[in-house]
């Protein structure tokens, strides 16, 4: 299977160490071969996807993130750390594609530059400065699992949040582990629920479609939540999948970042 991961947002919110360096770059602790290990966001999120057999990669970037390609840029010294050697093994084992988003137009508007990527497969998304903190990534499988029912056309994973207004929130027809929704509106001011979208998706390319007819939406920018809903008004089955009890870091604000850095320390050592 496929995944995109988006990384082309601006990351205003984490000024000014976003100054130079992409949100996506941002140090987090993992536990390593020799203990307390700090890899940037966005190893981790390639790890955790190549362990569960992901083998083919494309990353949404912009003008502004070349250390991202830098990063992903094998070093051929012959001293490096282990750790850093399995990261390499695994670059070297996987296509990888870089897209940029020339003008930051919004995260569906991230995930359409990846059509020519995609072709006609179903595949992942991911939003590139968010992780689940998990051995076992039970919540992905379960995800990359329904997208084996051609019955359903899009899935992602959800939770109850305390910030709806940071959030896709979802209406379903039952309270139940995996539910067909009604309902999806990005970062409503009345929410109906207080179930939100954490991004990690699969869709088929019925998306693109849907993007492309999907306007400006919240934040003048083309919502992948916008299009999400323009799937269901034309009676495609659109699934949400409650998360199991996996930790989510989130480098979205300064606030997610800290919460994110202690999370991650406790969880390693």
């Amino acid at each position: 299977m496929k995944v995109v991961i988006t990384c082309a947002g601006k990351g205003t919110r984490l000024l000014p160490f976003t100054k130079e360096l992409p949100k996506e770059m941002a140090p987090i602790f993992s536990l390593g071969e020799n203990g307390i290990e700090i890899k940037p966001l966005i190893q981790q999120i390639f790890e955790n996807l190549f362990t569960i057999g992901i083998r083919e990669f494309c990353f949404i970037s912009g003008k502004t993130k070349r250390s991202l390609q830098d990063h992903f840029y094998p070093d051929q010294q012959q001293d490096i750390p282990p750790s850093l050697s399995n990261f390499y093994e695994m670059i070297i084992n996987s296509q990888i594609a870089w897209i940029n988003q020339l003008i930051p137009k919004g995260f569906g508007d991230a995930v359409l530059e990846s059509k020519s990527f995609v072709n006609n497969d179903v595949f992942l998304v991911q939003a590139g400065d968010v992780v689940i903190s998990s051995q076992i990534h039970s919540s992905i499988n379960k995800l990359i699992e329904l997208s084996k029912n051609d019955d359903i056309e899009a899935a992602f994973l959800v939770q109850t949040v305390t910030d709806p207004e940071r959030h896709g929130i979802v209406t379903t027809e039952k309270d139940e582990p995996i539910s067909l929704v009604t309902k999806v509106v990005e970062k409503p001011k009345d929410p109906e629920t207080n179930i939100g979208i954490m991004p990690f998706y699969f869709f088929r390319s019925s998306i693109f479609d849907a993007l492309g007819k999907t306007a400006p939406g919240y934040g003048n920018e083309i919502q992948l939540t916008d299009a999400i809903q323009k799937l269901i008004e034309s009676g495609k089955n659109v699934a949400a999948i409650k998360m199991d009890k996996e930790t989510i870091l989130d480098v979205g604000t300064p606030e997610s970042y800290w919460n994110a850095l202690n999370l991650s320390f406790k969880s390693s050592k």
